[in-house]
């Protein structure tokens, strides 16, 4: 029985030793029993960890557990030995059927093992004694006795300190021991290679039907198992993964290096890392980081250079002492961005083989590196692509996002940024209840979301997904039901929230070649009815309502500006001047009314001036003007850099404020201006002061303040006397 660290490459490298030593005729693995038809695939060519058994509920894909494996785990490693030896290997771990069906069963608190041994080996970190001790060797010494020794007597403390009997290992362990008696009735050379806490577990001398009593009526689900690509992150510790290691990429880097070139190998890639980024990384500094890498293991009594050593003279040496450039490193050469892959022919539902022959077709990898995508929307390979990432989106598998790229604002162009993360499998295999291709899955989801909406900006938005994600079958019975409840609703908010939705839905409609006819009537008579309705909606609103309401405001104003109707902009602009124009609104919509005629040329600065003298004047609350100067002013503050006759006004308004006024008045001001970008309110001081403001520097000295810390100076530095 060989007790292993999962994801050990110490572990893996002396587990392989002994198997070519012992020549076992049978390996059984700590693996779910439902995985064992799986584990041939890790002698496949196409494979490339890291990868995972995932293994899930039929009835409920959601509970699910993933099973990683990198090429330095033993497992991994036991499973190509045996394989490539034609030696069976048997998966012995209690059936996922039993572990998936208990999942409000919460395993009782582990005994922390590794900080228990580190404390009496004169370490302070379990990890760091389990690396020096296990992951840095090269020794042809075989470990697996004195660890077996180790846990007997860790395991004997848990149970003398009455530590909680966790039920579900105790299941595990049971099971385990039936598979190995059941193996001996075949075998003769049993290699088993487990956990190295369940290795006395495994020796102990059980009788067969206490085993088989605490396995007796364990609730049971149906399971499916596949592989699927994993990824270092997914792989470390940080991820919440339990059984993670803290750096899977020096791990590797670990297993494929000896001794010697531990340092070199690591700190030349580090440096590499460095120089791609324009950080000066020389071939000297390089010699230096590792000789001072060395240097540091002699004096720590290491056997080699360990992450520690390696990231403290990067540190010193190629980073001049500066922590961020090691960031870089860390992401990338301590926990790794790697993605693994699978063959092409590994078994999958219809809906992931529908997802790999349209990525295939597309030439869209599936990558975990964060990637920008700039679709052309009139080529066709473009637009199929973007028709795949919303469908995607559409039944919850989030492969990308799109995203607004400065100065690029082209309608014939979408941006992405696209992620692949391993979870996103589950979320694929849960989507496989609405269809069998993702087409036809987006389009079940988009009919249940049709008949699930009652609010008409909800059937606003399902009808602008539809059209994005070129999906022509569940689009005519929404788009009837949208002009059915749009032509009923009396609420001017949802009127206006539904507006932003449909303006979008058809533009781009007409950039995709979709036929928006209907829509388009919608939202023709859903703006003439909104537009109606505004002035009533924007009287006797509080502040929460009023800063919802000039969200609302400028929302429509980008949808006059994305149709460019003219009947729209000119319906619009006497709506706003109708509203300005009422006695009751809140002073914040007054305000964002006036911002918004100025910035179509319906109203001059000179104007705005003028109702800004208005609103600050001594018949309005001090509030009430405030909130006028937060809508004019929104989010810029370059209205008043750049209009001296603005200025004057808010100028002099608060210079004639009295102190009770300007008290309440001054949190809503800096409410304001908090929201103006850094240079501008850099520049309003500058306006304000009369001049770029300068740096001071005291010249005089407050001799009797600079005494009062030299009595508590002259004890801390042991001095009888300070003068200055």
């Amino acid at each position: 029985i060989y007790g292993i660290r999962h994801h050990g490459p110490g572990s893996a490298r002396s587990l392989l030793r002994a198997l070519q030593a012992f020549q076992p005729d049978a390996i059984l693995l700590e693996m779910p029993a439902e995985t064992e038809s799986a584990l041939t695939i890790a002698n496949h060519p196409e494979i490339k960890p890291p990868v995972a058994l995932l293994i899930y509920s039929v009835e409920n894909p959601k509970d699910a557990s993933f099973y990683p494996m990198a090429e330095f785990s033993p497992e991994w490693n036991a499973m190509r030995y045996g394989l490539s030896k034609g030696v069976p290997v048997k998966a012995i771990d209690l059936p996922a059927a039993h572990r998936l069906a208990k999942e409000d069963e919460r395993p009782a608190e582990r005994f922390d093992v590794f900080s228990t041994i580190a404390e009496a080996a004169g370490y302070t970190d379990g990890e760091l004694w389990w690396e020096h001790t296990f992951e840095q060797r090269w020794s042809d010494l075989d470990p697996f006795e004195a660890v077996s020794d180790l846990m007997t007597e860790l395991r004997a403390i848990s149970e003398a300190e009455d530590r909680p009997v966790d039920k579900l290992e105790a299941n595990r362990e049971a099971y385990m021991r039936l598979a190995i008696k059941e193996a001996e009735k075949q075998h003769e050379r049993i290699a088993v290679v487990c956990g190295a806490w369940h290795v006395p577990a495994l020796k102990k001398a059980v009788k067969l039907s206490e085993d088989r009593s605490l396995l007796k009526d364990l609730a049971k689900t149906k399971v499916a198992t596949t592989w699927v690509p994993w990824t270092y992150d997914r792989l470390a510790f940080t991820s919440g993964y339990a059984a993670g290691v803290i750096s899977p990429a020096y791990y590797e880097h670990l297993w494929n290096s000896g001794p010697e070139a531990v340092a070199r190998g690591w700190l030349i890639n580090a440096a590499r890392l460095l120089r791609e980024e324009d950080l000066g990384a020389s071939t000297a500094s390089v010699i230096e980081a590792v000789r001072l890498a060395e240097t540091l293991a002699i004096v720590r009594e290491r056997h080699v250079p360990g992450l520690h050593e390696l990231l403290d003279s990067a540190t010193a040496v190629l980073a001049r002492g500066e922590a961020t450039p090691l960031k870089l490193v860390q992401s990338k050469l301590v926990v790794g961005e790697k993605l693994g892959e699978i063959p092409s022919d590994t078994p999958s539902i219809p809906i992931q083989a529908d997802l790999a022959a349209q990525q295939k077709r597309l030439r869209l990898k599936a990558e975990h590196l964060q990637k920008t995508l700039d679709l052309d929307l009139r080529s066709e390979n473009d637009l199929a692509r973007s028709h795949l990432l919303h469908r995607l989106n559409m039944i919850d598998v989030p492969w990308g996002h799109t995203q607004e790229v400065r100065g690029k604002s082209g309608t014939f162009h979408e941006y992405w940024q696209i992620q692949w993360a391993p979870e996103l499998v589950i979320r694929l295999i849960l989507a496989s209840r609405w269809g069998a291709t993702v087409e036809a899955a987006s389009s079940a989801r988009a009919i249940e979301r049709s008949q699930a909406a009652t609010a008409l900006p909800d059937l606003t938005a399902l009808a602008r997904d539809v059209l994005l994600a070129g999906l022509t079958d569940p689009l005519p019975a929404i788009l009837t039901q949208l002009q059915n409840t749009a032509a009923v609703s009396t609420s001017a908010n949802e009127l206006l929230d539904a507006l932003p939705p449909l303006a979008w839905a058809v533009r781009y409609g007409d950039v995709r070649n979709t036929d928006v006819g209907l829509l388009r009537t919608v939202l023709d008579s859903t703006f003439v009815r909104g537009c109606i309705s505004l002035p009533a909606a924007c009287t006797s609103l509080d502040d929460d309502a009023a800063a919802a309401m000039g969200k609302r405001l400028d929302a429509i104003q980008n949808v006059v500006s994305l149709l460019e109707d003219e009947e729209h902009r000119r319906l619009w602009q006497q709506t706003l001047i109708t509203v300005a124009g009422v006695a009751t609104i809140h002073g914040l919509v007054a305000g964002r009314i006036a911002r918004l005629l100025l910035d179509d040329g319906t109203l001059s600065s000179e104007e705005v001036a003028t109702r800004l003298n208005q609103a600050t004047s001594h018949a309005s609350t001090p509030a009430h003007a405030a909130g006028w100067i937060e809508g004019l002013l929104g989010n810029s503050g370059a209205l008043l850099l750049h209009d001296d006759r603005l200025w004057s006004v808010v100028d002099n308004w608060l210079n004639q404020l009295e102190p009770d006024p300007f008290t309440e008045t001054l949190p809503l001001l800096r409410r304001t201006v908090s929201t103006f970008p850094i240079p501008e309110r850099r520049q309003l001081w500058e306006k304000v002061a009369g001049g770029p403001r300068k740096a001071t520097i005291a010249t005089g000295l407050n001799q009797e303040r600079a005494n009062r810390p030299l009595p508590l100076l002259q004890k801390l530095l042991g001095l009888e006397e300070i003068q200055i």
